[in-house]
């Protein structure tokens, strides 16, 4: 979770506890939605276990990854975001 969390922090340039607080401004939010959908998709942690990582309820992470999920068809940007960020965490 925590090389995620590094590089969302990297690519989308907000401070760690950005990503975990509360705040709902769009570039965290956005940052925030794409790491749990990563975890998701990438690690072996519960959707509660998402969650808490990212100071968030089970059913916010759900909704999170659902939405990315969701959008991912559409959404061109957005899918070459995932497979970027995908294939840095899974360089190494």
């Amino acid at each position: 979770m925590d090389r995620i969390i590094e590089l969302l922090r990297q690519c989308f340039q907000v401070e760690k506890s950005e990503l975990i607080s509360i705040s709902r401004r769009k570039s965290c939010h956005k940052a925030r939605s794409l790491g749990m959908y990563l975890a998701h998709r990438l690690t072996g942690q519960t959707v509660a276990e998402i969650g808490e990582a990212f100071n968030r309820t089970e059913s916010a992470a759900i909704h999170a990854i659902n939405q990315v999920a969701a959008r991912l068809p559409q959404d061109l940007e957005l899918k070459n975001t995932v497979a970027y960020l995908t294939g840095q965490l899974l360089q190494n």
